[in-house]
Parts: structure tokens; sequence; C-alpha cells
């Protein structure tokens, strides 16, 4: 017998965020002394600390949508946007802003 197949929890997800979807660290690690981000579903979570003694910058957003065309995430209720650039060999580069400015992360999937 044929099995069922899968319903695809997501059906209207953008292809290029289903392929977001997963665990991220940094993909230099001379860039941040701590880089974790997980996209899930619509949601983004950002743990960065650029020195070891330095502050823990956290940041949580809700994704709108995607502008794939321009390379954006319209986040929190289109209030704001972060641009992302998703390369060939799975490397994620996104940039945040929060009060200190804007930071940019170079990211790759994470072994965990």
């Amino acid at each position: 017998k044929e099995q069922p197949k899968a319903r695809d929890s997501s059906p209207a997800m953008p292809a290029d965020l289903r392929q977001m979807q997963g665990d991220w660290v940094a993909a230099d690690t001379n860039a941040c002394a701590l880089c974790q981000v997980k996209i899930q579903d619509y949601t983004i979570r950002i743990r960065y600390q650029e020195q070891q003694d330095g502050a823990l910058l956290k940041q949580n957003v809700s994704i709108d949508r995607l502008d794939e065309q321009r390379s954006l995430l319209i986040i929190n209720g289109g209030t704001g946007a972060w641009p992302y650039n998703r390369a060939v060999n799975d490397v994620l580069k996104l940039e945040f802003f929060n009060e200190k400015g804007w930071h940019k992360l170079s990211l790759k999937r994470s072994d965990a």
C-alpha cells in the first residue's frame, strides 16, 4: 500500500522562508563570541554577543511576509524590514537593527 503524503503544515510559506527554517550559528568564528539564530515558522529569535564579556543582545521578531524580490523580511506588523541574503552553499546573511544600530551576521546551519 502507498503511504499517504504528510500534510504541509505551512502551505502558504514562501520557498525562501521555508529554506531558512532551523537553527543557525556564526559562519565565521571570529565574528562574535556568541551568535545563535532560530527561525521557526514566522518567528526569528536572535541571541548575539560581540565580545566574551559583552552584553547579550536579544531580538525576537515576527515575520509578516517576505519581499523575495528585494530580499527583505517584513517584520512586526509591517513596521520594519530586515535585509537578508541566501547563498547557494547554505549561508544566510542577515541584518538586524536594535538600539545600538545595524548588525550584520553571516550564518551557517547549526550542527545541533
